[in-house]
C-alpha cells in the first residue's frame, strides 16, 4: 500500500498556484500503512480530483472543509467516508504552521457584499448563442502565454457590504479606459449605479445586471467621485439626493462598451491581448466566498460537487496566466473591490486574486470589455461603437453587439 500525504513545498514565484506561499499537496510514497485502505491509484486521484477543483495547497483543503456543508461535498467528490476524509484533513492540517492553522481553520464571515441580480432566460439565451458561436474562432490567433494590466488600474476601491458590485467593475474598466488616454480620474460608482437602478427594471432589488449598466455608460456616462460620493452604508439602495452636477458632468466620462461571449475564455483572452479587461459576472459559492485562504491569497476555488449559490458578483478581469496545474488550462487575474484585506497576500498585489478558466467556461453569465483609442488593434473600433450606440437609454428594447472574433461581430436585439 502506498501512503497518502502531505509534503511541505513553498514556492516563491508568481507563475502558478505554488506561488501563493501556500504549503503544496503532494504525494509521497513511504513504507508506512495509511489510516484507511487505498492504494495508490486513489492517492493519485486525490491529488488530481483536488487539482481539478483548483485546490493545491493545504491551506486550501483546510480552509474549504471549515466551511458549513462544503466538508460533505468533499467527502462526495473525494469518494470518502466521514472517518477517512478527517484522517485525510488531519494529514494536511499537520503540515501548517501554527499560526497558518490558525488562519484559515474557521469560516470567513458573510461581511462583503456581491451584487449581480441572476441572468433573465433571455440573457442566458443570448450568453450561450454568442458562445456556440463564438467557440474556437478566436482559437486560432497566436496569443501570448500571459498578460497582466495591472499597473494601469487605479487603487482598489471597497463597496463594502452594500451589492454595488456591477457599478464598481464598470467603473474600474471606465477609469481604466482614460489612463490609457493619460487621463487619471476617480469616477463616482454612487451615481453608476443609481442610474442604473433607474432603468434595469427592478428598483427594489438589490443589485443589478451589467447588460443594463453599460448602456447608462454608453448615454449618460457616470461623475466623478468628488461630485458624488459614494456612500458605503446600507441598505443596499441608498441613493441619497442627486447633485445637480453628477448628469452635466458624467456627460464628459460616457465609455463604449463590447458585449464579449460569456464562456468563451478564447475571446476574454484575445481582447486582454489588445489590452481590454474583462468585466465578468459569476454565481458565488460559499466554498470560496466564506474561505480564510481565498481571503488571503485571493485564489477562488471551482464550486465544489453540488453546493448552491449565494448570490452573483462582477469582477473585473485583469489580465490571464496560462497554467497546466489551473482548472481549464491557467487562471485570470481578478480585480476586486472588497479592499486590500481580500487577497492581501496575494502576489499579484492586496486586492487581486485568481479564477480558473474552467470557472469561466462552467458558469459565468455576461461579460464586457471596452476598446481603447490608439491602442494597438483598436484603431477605428471607437468610432464603430458610436455609430453602434445611437440609441437612446431607455429601460426597453436595447441592442448589443458582440466582438466574437476581429472579423465577426454578432448583433442581438431584445424587444
Amino acid at each position: 500500500m502506498g501512503r497518502f500525504d502531505f509534503d511541505v513545498e513553498t514556492a516563491n514565484e508568481a507563475t502558478g498556484f505554488s506561488g501563493f506561499g501556500g504549503h503544496r499537496l503532494v504525494q509521497i510514497q513511504t513504507g508506512e500503512e495509511m489510516a484507511f485502505a487505498v492504494g495508490e491509484d486513489a492517492a493519485d486521484g486525490y491529488v488530481s480530483t483536488l487539482a481539478a477543483l483548483g485546490i493545491e495547497d493545504a491551506e486550501q483543503l483546510v480552509a474549504l472543509a471549515a466551511v458549513p456543508d462544503i466538508q460533505g461535498e468533499l467527502e462526495t467528490t473525494l469518494g470518502l467516508k466521514k472517518k477517512d476524509f478527517r484522517s485525510l484533513l488531519s494529514q494536511a492540517q499537520e503540515t501548517l504552521p501554527p499560526e497558518r492553522l490558525a488562519l484559515v481553520s474557521n469560516p470567513a464571515p458573510r461581511d462583503v457584499g456581491l451584487g449581480v441580480l441572476p441572468p433573465t432566460e433571455e440573457m442566458i439565451t443570448a450568453a450561450e448563442s454568442s458562445f456556440m458561436l463564438a467557440v474556437g474562432l478566436e482559437g486560432a490567433v497566436a496569443l501570448p502565454a500571459s498578460v497582466n494590466l495591472i499597473p494601469y488600474m487605479s487603487a482598489i476601491r471597497n463597496q463594502r457590504s452594500r451589492g454595488t458590485c456591477v457599478a464598481f467593475t464598470l467603473t474600474a474598466l471606465n477609469e481604466y479606459s482614460l489612463r490609457r488616454r493619460g487621463m487619471t480620474r476617480d469616477l463616482s460608482e454612487q451615481h453608476l449605479y443609481y442610474e442604473t437602478k433607474l432603468i434595469d427594471g427592478a428598483p427594489g432589488g438589490c443589485g443589478t445586471w451589467q447588460a443594463k449598466a453599460v448602456l447608462v455608460l454608453r448615454d449618460r456616462g457616470e461623475c466623478r467621485e468628488v461630485i458624488w460620493p459614494y456612500d458605503p452604508n446600507p441598505p443596499c439602495n441608498n441613493h441619497g439626493v442627486r447633485p445637480t452636477q453628477a448628469r452635466p458632468d458624467g456627460l464628459n466620462y460616457k465609455l463604449n462598451t463590447i458585449a464579449v461571449a460569456a464562456r468563451d475564455v478564447a475571446s476574454y483572452k484575445a481582447h486582454m491581448s489588445k489590452k481590454r479587461p474583462v468585466g465578468i459576472s459569476i454565481p458565488v459559492y460559499n466554498s470560496w466566498y466564506q474561505s480564510a485562504e481565498t481571503r488571503r491569497s485571493g485564489r477562488i476555488t471551482m464550486r465544489v460537487g453540488n453546493e448552491t449559490a449565494v448570490g452573483g458578483h462582477a469582477l473585473l478581469l485583469v489580465g490571464y496566466q496560462d497554467s497546466p496545474n489551473s482548472p481549464g488550462g491557467g487562471y485570470f487575474l481578478v480585480r476586486n473591490h472588497w479592499g486590500t484585506t481580500w487577497g492581501s497576500q496575494c502576489p499579484y498585489g492586496a486586492g487581486y486574486g485568481t479564477i480558473p478558466y474552467q470557472y469561466i467556461t462552467n458558469e459565468c453569465w455576461e461579460a464586457y470589455t471596452a476598446a481603447v483609442p490608439g491602442m494597438p488593434g483598436d484603431e477605428g473600433n471607437q468610432e464603430e461603437q458610436e455609430q453602434e450606440g445611437d440609441e437612446q437609454l431607455t429601460a426597453g428594447p436595447s441592442t448589443i453587439t458582440i466582438d466574437v472574433s476581429p472579423n465577426i461581430k454578432i448583433t442581438i436585439s431584445s424587444k
